[in-house]
């Protein structure tokens, strides 16, 4: 295999850890469907491109435990996910954990601000005890 070659496994492989989908590494890598559809096999079957798949998991496996544990766990759901042989109903579950796990599905913050000031002394005692409830939950008091 000449340095070119292997230059183009290595990208393949670095590309492939990002989602464990053959096809989809390599159409970021510039193929066309066709191609990337009749190269990920080839790729795939080579003993150079599954030793390098292996190393840099074990790379990724470097680190603390919960970042270990989490990174193994995204690395399986990609791999169910992208999984052809999966049926379409298991494929959806792995998206739908992906998203939990990555916080895709998480709500989005949003930060609010006034300049405008208030004369708390003309609200009620129930106004108030909203008003600190409110503030209380947007993390202005504690």
């Amino acid at each position: 295999m000449t340095k070119e070659e292997k230059d183009l496994r290595d990208k393949f492989v670095s590309e492939y850890l990002e989602d464990y989908s053959a096809i989809n590494a390599l159409l970021r890598m510039g193929y066309e469907y066709s191609y990337a559809e009749m190269y990920s096999s080839k790729f795939m079957a080579e003993p150079y491109t599954q030793k390098k798949i292996k190393e840099l998991q074990d790379e990724i496996s470097i680190g603390n435990d919960e970042n270990i544990h989490r990174k193994k766990v995204l690395s399986r759901l990609y791999m169910e996910a992208y999984n052809p042989e999966n049926k379409d109903a298991t494929r959806v579950k792995a998206l739908a954990e992906i998203a939990k796990v990555t916080g895709l599905l998480a709500p989005i913050k949003t930060e609010v601000t006034t300049k405008q000031e208030m004369d708390l002394s003309k609200l009620t005692t129930d106004e108030l005890i909203a008003l600190e409830k409110l503030m209380a939950k947007v993390n202005v008091i504690n």
